[in-house]
């Protein structure tokens, strides 16, 4: 949801057809952007978790032509777009932003390798590493006020649910699969 509670931002995906991102407020549907190129089953087009950044941005993943983690200027008043799309994260994943415009994503690989979460400045550098590199991490989430950051990951060959605090530095597991009881 914006911040306003009742308008809904989401990615429609079809079988024939664009991706679109859009809104939803008081029964009606706004499209906000068109995925242009070939669509389904041809050549497979996403646009996927978007979401509100209080940077005034909507952050999305993209998995057509440059993929990664891109952002486009958004206005709250108006609820339009107000600028050109930009690729904030090549070859990211998954992203999450809290109130305060922080994003954390994943970095997308094949790879069941350990994976280490970073911070990441607003002109893409890697600043410093959050919490210790695990198997198959997967899709972060930050929560709204960037103390904490839930993601799954490989465990005793299971994948757990896990929550990191970046104020004590301490990550808790919050499932136990019964391949590890």
């Amino acid at each position: 949801f914006l911040p306003d509670g009742r308008t809904l931002l989401y990615s429609v995906h079809r079988l024939q057809g664009v991706d679109t991102l859009e809104l939803y407020k008081d029964g009606t549907r706004k499209v906000l952007f068109r995925l242009e190129g070939v669509a389904r089953p041809q050549n497979p087009q996403l646009l996927n978790a978007p979401q509100y950044s209080s940077t005034g941005h909507i952050i999305y993943r993209r998995e057509q032509g440059i993929e990664g983690v891109w952002a486009v200027p958004f206005s709250l008043s108006s609820n339009e777009l107000t600028g050109e799309h930009f690729l904030v994260v090549a070859t990211g994943d998954t992203p999450s932003v809290s109130s305060d415009g922080t994003l954390v994503c994943k970095m997308a690989t094949e790879s069941q390798a350990p994976r280490q979460l970073v911070w990441v400045s607003l002109d893409g550098k890697s600043e410093e590493p959050v919490g210790q590199a695990q198997a198959g991490l997967s899709h972060p989430a930050i929560s709204p006020d960037g103390r904490r950051i839930a993601y799954d990951a490989l465990e005793d060959n299971a994948r757990e649910i896990w929550v990191y605090d970046t104020i004590t530095k301490v990550r808790t597991r919050l499932t136990l699969s019964s391949s590890t009881r």
